[in-house]
């Protein structure tokens, strides 16, 4: 009638399993070692997946966090420039600056001197930059926009063109 060659923990602390089975018709069961070890390596094994793709995700939403600031950043200059027909004296606001800081970014404004055109950016945490301007262009970048030559580098300025460069996309 019994064809088990061990008997389970619960088993040994209730007693011989044939008195048991006598009394209650059934055997107490419990999870061997093995079965517990199993477990456990599978649990580790995901946990490092998680972990390994943890990171990526992390430089991924601060990007997405920059992004966003930048975003607001040229809604305000659109507001600061239909009150004033300028975009001169507009600044990107602290707490935007801080986020885009914060989140591992640096906030650059560029506006000429007629006050016509502007030209913000911001490196990103998954390389590249992210790039917004006053004709509408708005998106990311491989190559800094605001290195010399650029279109918004600090040249722009006296040159009255600062745009985001070309190849900029969304």
């Amino acid at each position: 009638m019994l064809s088990k060659r061990g008997l389970t923990p619960l088993e040994i602390l209730r007693g011989s399993p044939i008195a048991n089975m006598r009394k209650t018709k059934k055997f107490l069961t419990g999870f061997t070692l093995i079965e517990l070890l199993v477990v456990i390596a599978i649990i580790g094994l995901l946990a490092s997946i998680v972990l390994v793709s943890f990171p990526s995700a992390t430089k991924k939403a601060k990007d997405a966090r920059i992004i966003a600031s930048l975003s607001q950043a040229r809604n305000e200059a659109a507001g600061y420039y239909i009150d004033g027909s300028t975009y001169t004296g507009y600044t990107i606001t602290a707490a935007l600056s801080a986020d885009i800081t914060a989140k591992g970014g640096t906030a650059t404004l560029r506006i000429d001197t007629n006050g016509s055109d502007y030209c913000m950016y911001s490196g990103l945490n998954n390389g590249g930059y992210y790039c917004a301007d006053s004709a509408g262009k708005i998106g990311k970048i491989a190559t800094d926009p605001g290195a010399t030559g650029a279109t918004c580098a600090a040249a722009c300025v006296a040159a009255s063109t600062c745009a985001c460069p070309t190849g900029t996309t969304l």
